[in-house]
């Protein structure tokens, strides 16, 4: 899951480059479309590559564990099953990657070149890893560090493990950066000068 936050940097950059390498922002808007649902489209269609993604890591790893107990039978994993957990872990981790795409997502509107919106995000995600691993009390307001959070915070004391809460602190804090940015990256593009 290290990797995750960089494919979500990654990706909000590449849903945008398309335009940018194509100089085609005119004729995106040339459409009889308005701004809101083109920029709606192209963050919705983020958000969806996020989902497919974590979606197929959800089937991959149960695939993978079924496939295990087949192979190897003595390790007895067919006693339990862990869709649930899973379910769980990987929905939060949906949830807490919305605030790093969000940010990714306007950076890539405002600068059309590579190296920018990618080395803020690789600053961003390792001053976000570090910060959650030193456990830095604010370190849920660095929306790089709520997917690390979120995987930190699947224990509850005196509780079975697939009890843990989806909804916590950084959950919500990357839920607002998400609907914040949104707006933003809605009125950045809006007064967009296209050539």
């Amino acid at each position: 899951m290290l990797i995750l936050p960089f494919y979500v940097m990654f990706m909000a950059f590449s849903v945008n480059n398309i335009e940018h390498k194509n100089d085609t922002w005119k004729t995106l808007f040339a459409q009889p479309l308005n701004k809101f649902s083109i920029y709606a489209a192209k963050y919705l269609y983020a958000v969806l590559l996020l989902f497919i993604c974590l979606s197929l890591f959800l089937l991959l790893t149960i695939a993978s564990g079924y496939l295990l107990q087949v192979l190897v039978p003595k390790l007895t994993f067919k006693d339990y099953n862990p869709t649930l957990l899973l379910f769980k872990f990987y929905s939060k981790l949906f949830l807490a990657s919305l605030g790093i795409l969000s940010v990714q997502f306007v950076l890539s509107l405002i600068w059309s070149d590579f190296l920018k919106p990618m080395g803020i995000g690789f600053v961003g995600i390792i001053a976000g890893i570090i910060t959650a691993n030193v456990g830095w009390k604010h370190a849920y307001l660095i929306p790089y560090s709520d997917p690390t959070l979120a995987l930190q915070v699947t224990r509850v004391k005196n509780a079975k493990l697939e009890e843990f809460p989806i909804f916590t602190q950084e959950i919500w804090v990357s839920l607002a950066y998400a609907a914040v940015l949104f707006i933003v990256g809605y009125f950045i593009l809006s007064k967009k000068n296209i050539k």
